[in-house]
């Protein structure tokens, strides 16, 4: 509707826009009307992933126009094939085109003409940006853009893209859209059209069997549908095995297709949104809400039963999603969901109950003991080994104890709990993604509870259940992590260097940054290059995180990069540079955490040693003994008394050195490492023995 030109603004600003002007003496009152309704559509948009509009107006000779943004890139289908992007590449993106389209419907909008022309892709520098276009037959939910009589009668949008009740001439609402998003979704995964060309090729035909819901084949039946040789291209393009691609279609993504593209408007995801979370959920691994858990039981205990027929298993459940709704399959459906609606009532009772007893635990009036964190923690703990739960609910339940109680430093504790969720994990034979998930957490837990050889052999394990599923290279990230940390330990530093490396490469990967954990993997990878020495490294890794972060709204992760960049500019021998960076830090870190909070204590330790490391002794001795009290976490508190004792030798205080350097020695500080201790134990006899002479 309209033409499009590329054209040079001038004011306010030089860029290149998309000049979309309809010319008023060549168009039919309709066009017009349509014009102006998409005028008034893009008016309201404002979000990342929805082509901005600059300006709108009318011509000299009457003619309307739209200056928009230029969106250099290609369809999503072009983009993500000409790259051979990944399947999590590939749905990565398209959350982001989920993002867009539920901030059109948040905006009392309905696109109507979602497909792959209507939705372009930009690569700026790695990142991967789609931009929904082309509003020209948009609805308001409200209030109506135009009048609609102008389209009564009219099939509105691409048919292949149209949901069956509006190619039945039914009023439709936004998961019209939802409908288009599936199907768009299935085009980008599969990289062939959803409906066969033996369908295709009869338009009338191919309308009625999609206004009947008939003409869609599963995901993965669609895939063996192809040539052998078609398939194994589309594979390879996907960086997979045909067994694996084949795989992973029959898992989550059949069922997730099935509920975004069902018949009935009321079975489909309510919001883009919903679909964009369970995708999300399949991409970290978890359970889907698409798939019903009564159904997966069953699939799962005849898949122990006879492994011999799973495809054939796999194929008759995801095709009675596609299929006609027969009386007797409604009834069934119906019996299903009693079920799944049953189990999810006992299950919020059970957990409804373990939250009252909590509550109940925490109330001072109705219980003695003051709350604390660990204290809840406990009860909680107490009270999940005592209830019945469902186990998947179970496992949900101590995953999040486990998070808790490690986020409290408590690693025995969790790893207490993680190995209870890996078992669950392990006997329920839930996906691989969640699996590894799972012992990627317990290989970290195992690391810092000290057992090295039960870490690495976890961490391997994990890794390989990720390859075995096609995980991309980020998802591998932790796990890389927990080998680095414990060959460093181990003093294995080529090895640490290795891994480290390996989790990098996967964070850069990503085609949308997680900026918090490409934070962790740019702070793992420059540790390990300053203490190879290799200074300029470091920094060059250090500084790309800070580029990435800088964008990030949130401070903390900034200053989590400027830490590691205080001890590069430290090792060179820039004392007064790391002393600026760490005064850099400190507000960040106290604003956050608190003036009390270990970390915020650690920036003000850093900080006194550089001071004193060029001289400025007044400044860094008041710190140093405000951080050396019983109350300050042990591993500052050690280091401010070594500190501290060295100052006391210089000042010719050698009663207060000495008993400065007897509480590290004999670590009442509580948290001094064996050549902390030997330090000060050398200090110890050296005062001794000179006093004694």
């Amino acid at each position: 509707m309209g033409t499009v030109y590329l054209a040079q603004q001038q004011e306010p600003m030089e860029r290149l826009v998309a000049l979309k002007v309809v010319r008023a003496n060549r168009a039919s009152a309709r066009l017009l009307a349509r014009f102006e309704a998409e005028r008034r559509a893009l008016a309201r948009l404002n979000h990342p992933n929805v082509a901005h509009v600059y300006d709108t107006g009318t011509a000299d000779d009457g003619s309307p126009y739209i200056v928009m943004e230029h969106v250099p890139g290609e369809q999503i289908t072009t983009f993500c094939e000409s790259r051979k992007a990944s399947i999590g590449e590939r749905i990565e993106v398209f959350i982001d085109v989920c993002k867009g389209v539920q901030h059109v419907h948040h905006k009392g909008l309905i696109h109507r003409d979602l497909k792959p022309p209507n939705i372009l892709v930009t690569d700026l520098d790695g990142t991967w940006t789609p931009k929904i276009i082309d509003f020209g037959i948009a609805k308001g939910m409200g209030t109506p853009l135009i009048d609609e009589d102008l389209t009564q009668g009219l099939l509105v949008g691409t048919p292949l893209y149209l949901a069956p009740e509006a190619l039945k001439g039914e009023t439709w609402d936004t998961r019209g859209d939802v409908y288009a998003l599936g199907l768009v979704l299935y085009r980008l995964l599969i990289g062939v059209k959803p409906v066969p060309p033996e369908i295709a090729e009869n338009m009338l035909g191919m309308i009625q069997s999609l206004a009947r819901g008939e003409a869609i084949p599963t995901l993965t039946r669609r895939f063996s549908q192809l040539t052998p040789e078609h398939r194994d291209r589309v594979s390879r393009d996907r960086g997979v095995r045909t067994k694996t691609l084949e795989s992973v279609f029959s898992r989550d993504l059949d069922w997730i297709l099935a509920r975004a593209i069902h018949l009935d408007p009321e079975a489909r995801y309510a919001t883009p949104m919903a679909l964009a979370e369970d995708l999300r959920r399949h991409l970290d691994g978890d359970p889907v809400i698409a798939r019903p858990p009564s159904l997966r039981y069953v699939g799962t205990k005849a898949l122990k039963r006879h492994r011999w027929s799973v495809a054939a298993l796999t194929t008759l459940f995801a095709s009675m999603a596609f299929g006609t709704l027969s009386t007797a399959y409604q009834a069934q459906q119906a019996r299903i969901q009693a079920r799944v609606a049953d189990d999810r009532r006992h299950d919020a009772e059970e957990v409804a109950r373990i939250l009252g007893e909590m509550i109940t635990s925490a109330n001072p009036i109705l219980s003695s003991a003051g709350p604390t964190n660990r204290s809840v923690l406990d009860r909680v703990s107490k009270s999940l080994a005592s209830h019945d739960l469902p186990r998947g609910v179970r496992a949900n339940l101590l995953g999040q104890l486990r998070d808790a109680y490690q986020s409290l430093g408590a690693h025995p504790e969790a790893a207490a709990l993680s190995i209870q969720v890996v078992e669950i994990l392990d006997a329920d034979d839930v996906s691989p993604m969640r699996r590894a998930n799972a012992l990627s957490k317990h290989a970290r837990l195992l690391s810092l509870t000290g057992d090295d050889d039960g870490a690495v052999a976890t961490a391997r394990r994990g890794l390989e259940m990720m390859e075995a599923a096609g995980a991309e290279r980020w998802h591998r990230g932790e796990l890389y992590t927990t080998l680095s940390i414990v060959h460093r330990q181990r003093g294995e530093m080529d090895e640490a260097l290795a891994a480290a490396k390996k989790d990098f490469a996967g964070e850069r990967a990503r085609p949308v940054v997680s900026p918090r954990s490409f934070v962790s993997s740019v702070q793992s990878l420059s540790d390990l290059e300053r203490r190879r020495g290799n200074f300029d490294r470091a920094e060059q890794v250090i500084r790309e995180g800070l580029a990435v972060v800088d964008q990030h709204p949130d401070g903390f992760l900034t200053a989590n990069l400027l830490q590691p960049l205080a001890y590069v500019q430290s090792a060179r021998g820039d004392h007064e540079g790391a002393l600026k960076t760490f005064e850099e830090v400190l507000p960040i870190i106290e604003t956050r955490m608190g003036p009390d909070h270990m970390l915020t204590h650690s920036v003000r330790l850093n900080i006194a040693i550089k001071q004193l490391t060029i001289g400025d002794q007044e400044v860094a001795e008041p710190i140093f003994r405000e951080l050396s009290s019983a109350d300050i976490h042990p591993d500052v508190r050690t280091t401010a008394l070594m500190n501290l004792a060295y100052l006391e030798l210089d000042n010719d205080d050698r009663d207060e050195a000495l008993r400065l350097f007897q509480i590290v020695a004999a670590d009442e500080s509580g948290g001094a490492e064996p050549n902390e201790r030997a330090a000060a134990q050398r200090e110890v006899d050296e005062l001794l023995s000179s006093r004694a002479n």
